[in-house]
């Protein structure tokens, strides 16, 4: 998928026509246009940042940088449901539609995305939060296999700002460079881009690499310092 292709999927998403998408970006509709056309084999960067936010979400997702997966999902209208904006509002006593389902939402657990352990918090009802199950189909998810948890830290910033939530597929624990995955350090659950390296061992890499550089270990360190990979996050969500 090339990014005229994403921005046409995240537009579809939130209902926004081209003209739409031009005035709520500030971005002139001849440029969008082009771009949406793949004319514009360059696109200006803030152009692109522009439309980012629009879209509601990072440019690293236009850009390719980050997977489609974990752009910050903003629901449809739908008729008859009340709104902020285009986030649909709803609780937990809210029915579920056919198409939902829940996930999850581990408030005991907190992945670090910085220095120090995660604070433990008890939860003795867990919240959910609602996925559409054609959606984690699409990204080979099973919800019994999933499972929501908040950030702390600023190492994986701008991407995951300080108590942003992502969610983690259980059952992926296959590596695929530049992916990111919840991980299990010595007792700290943390979250980063992985990168494979010659003989078994790990990149661990951060958004936020001018204050945490990368970590790298070998096979025989991975399994010294008690590295485990917890699973694969698929989808991410913050305030801003």
């Amino acid at each position: 998928m090339d990014m005229p292709d994403r921005i046409r999927e995240l537009m579809a998403a939130r209902g926004l026509t081209e003209a739409e998408l031009s005035r709520r970006s500030g971005v002139p509709q001849p440029t969008v246009h082009r771009i949406l056309k793949g004319e514009s084999r360059s696109p200006r960067r803030d152009s692109i940042n522009a439309l980012s936010k629009a879209l509601g979400t990072t440019a690293e997702v236009l850009w390719g940088e980050i997977p489609m997966s974990m752009a910050t999902t903003i629901p449809r209208h739908r008729e008859g449901l009340d709104q902020v904006g285009q986030v649909l509002e709803w609780d937990d006593q809210t029915p579920m539609e056919d198409d939902e389902v829940a996930i999850p939402f581990r408030q005991e657990i907190e992945l670090a995305a910085g220095p120090g352990a995660a604070q433990a918090l008890e939860s003795p009802t867990p919240p959910t939060l609602r996925f559409g199950k054609r959606s984690l189909r699409r990204y080979g998810v099973s919800a019994e296999q999933a499972c929501c948890v908040r950030v702390r830290g600023n190492s994986m910033e701008p991407v995951l700002p300080d108590g942003s939530t992502v969610a983690v597929n259980q059952a992926d624990h296959v590596v695929v460079d530049g992916k990111m995955y919840a991980l299990m350090h010595d007792g700290m659950l943390r979250v980063k881009t992985l990168y494979r390296m010659p003989g078994g061992g790990l990149r661990l890499r951060s958004f936020n690499r001018d204050e945490h550089p990368d970590e790298e270990y070998s096979a025989a360190e991975l399994t010294e310092k008690n590295i485990t990979i917890l699973g694969r996050v698929f989808w991410i969500a913050s305030f801003v």
